[in-house]
């Protein structure tokens, strides 16, 4: 099943710029939520990151993968899905997958993968809203 949400192929002027988009938002948030702390490497795909589940028209925009006791971590973006994306749902996107990060050391293994995206996605909307009100 195709998703619906993920663009075809982007070119490489296309590339660069959600490079440079994901890159503004690390910049935005790094030290207000501490990821100064981390070796964060980000990495950026055409394709799409993993298939989608069968009966679903949702895809995965982003994988996140950590070695919390080295505080090292990778984030993985699939670009088609990013450039499909305005700048605020972006956003919530690149706050979510670094909320993973910041979690990682609490829901490690034992705790089912919903509960843990409820708990990340729950926390990424808090810090958003805070820095919303904030301004």
């Amino acid at each position: 099943m195709r998703n619906p949400f993920r663009k075809q192929r982007i070119s490489g002027s296309e590339f660069k710029k959600q490079q440079e988009r994901i890159l503004t938002l690390h910049r935005k948030w790094e030290f207000s939520l501490g990821l100064n702390n981390w070796a964060i490497t980000y990495e950026y795909w055409r394709d799409p990151l993993k298939e989608v589940p069968k009966g679903s028209s949702f895809g995965t925009a982003a994988l996140t993968e950590t070695q919390w006791e080295y505080m090292q971590a990778i984030i993985q973006f699939d670009l088609g899905m990013t450039a499909s994306m305005d700048d605020s749902t972006l956003e919530r996107l690149f706050v979510h997958e670094v909320c993973h990060v910041l979690l990682a050391e609490a829901v490690c293994d034992g705790i089912d993968r919903g509960h843990k995206e409820r708990v990340v996605e729950t926390l990424a909307r808090a810090f958003i809203s805070v820095r919303e009100n904030a301004a």
